[in-house]
């Protein structure tokens, strides 16, 4: 599991949205490495389903929307008040 996307989730949600509630850190550690989990199940189920080549593609694919998706502009709390 990669322990740097937790630590660069958090570091961009405390000074993005002005996150500083240790509840809110304990949510994204969470949801970091549910995701991780979820990731490893089923990326491995595709690989064997579809092959290593195919299965690597699809991740491949699936990182790149999910790039192009955090990039998408989000209005925050603090913008919308305004």
């Amino acid at each position: 599991i990669n322990f740097t996307s937790i630590e660069i989730a958090i570091l961009l949600m405390r000074h993005g949205e002005r996150l500083e509630s240790s509840w809110a850190m304990s949510v994204v550690d969470s949801l970091v490495f549910v995701g991780c989990i979820f990731g490893m199940l089923t990326f491995g189920y595709v690989g064997d389903v579809l092959g290593r080549v195919a299965g690597l593609r699809v991740t491949m694919a699936l990182a790149v929307c999910g790039l192009l998706a955090s990039l998408a502009p989000v209005e925050s709390a603090t913008q919308m008040e305004a």
